[in-house]
């Protein structure tokens, strides 16, 4: 049993768990110390969403529901969903990003065989308030673990947290041997903002990172209209310097996600 990170939020007292085993937050809380806005329900159709048969994402990624999600899968070619998440039960999302996720890992391995993506948090079954984020709540957003090498260029792959990396891209403490790797996690990115359906809006990581991967990028001359994706995409945020948070935008059909 793998416990949920010490710098994970506690469940704040105005949540509770349903009947059906959902979590249900009806007050305004707070993550690391930013209010968390409360999901109004009044300015949406809520009686018609619940008779949808489609997969819905409710309101904004910060304040939101979600409804018929689609199931990330537990391991597929080239990708793991990790064992905190699975006991979270946060594992659920729109079809269309557990589709980018699956496609994006799945090439990734065919260009560097072998290699494994370690997918964390997407959303709960039913969105809202996802303990440890301040997002996550619409089925839009999801945490990737970073492809990751030794010393020695060897490629390594951690499965049960995700390594955090310093300004030179080089892990710390019991991880110090460990470097991040440019080459696979450049072709993560590249498969992501290249997608044909699936438009990223943000992908959040922390700004040492963002410029190598972008030096990279220039140095072996990847396509201008993908670098030109990944810079409009790659966000600056100084809590993602140990894995990517990749948020996708509303997708077409979605009358209710903002």
């Amino acid at each position: 049993m793998i416990s949920p990170p010490a710098l994970a939020d506690p469940l704040p007292r105005q949540c509770k768990v349903n009947r059906e085993g959902r979590l249900q937050c009806t007050l305004q809380g707070t993550t690391r110390g930013r209010a968390l806005q409360k999901f109004d329900a009044t300015t949406f159709p809520m009686d018609q969403i619940r008779k949808s048969r489609t997969p819905l994402s409710v309101g904004l990624p910060f304040a939101g529901r979600l409804h018929r999600p689609a199931a990330m899968p537990v391991s597929g070619k080239g990708f793991l969903l990790l064992a905190r998440t699975q006991e979270r039960n946060h594992g659920w999302a729109l079809p269309e990003l557990v589709e980018l996720l699956t496609a994006s890992a799945a090439r990734v391995a065919r260009l560097y065989p072998k290699s494994i993506l370690t997918v964390g948090d997407l959303s709960p079954r039913g969105g809202g308030y996802a303990p440890g984020h301040r997002s996550h709540q619409s089925g839009r957003d999801v945490d990737l673990g970073f492809y990751i090498v030794d010393s020695r260029s060897r490629y390594q792959v951690v499965t049960t947290e995700f390594v955090h990396f310093n300004e030179t891209a080089r892990g710390a403490g019991k991880y110090a041997h460990l470097m991040f790797d440019l080459e696979r996690n450049w072709e993560l990115v590249e498969s992501l903002v290249s997608h044909k359906t699936v438009h990223v809006q943000k992908i959040f990581i922390s700004s040492q990172l963002r410029d190598l991967l972008l030096q990279y990028a220039d140095a072996v001359a990847r396509p201008a209209d993908v670098l030109r994706r990944a810079r409009a995409a790659l966000s600056v945020d100084t809590a993602h310097g140990d894995h990517y948070h990749v948020r996708i935008a509303c997708p077409d059909g979605q009358p209710h996600c903002r």
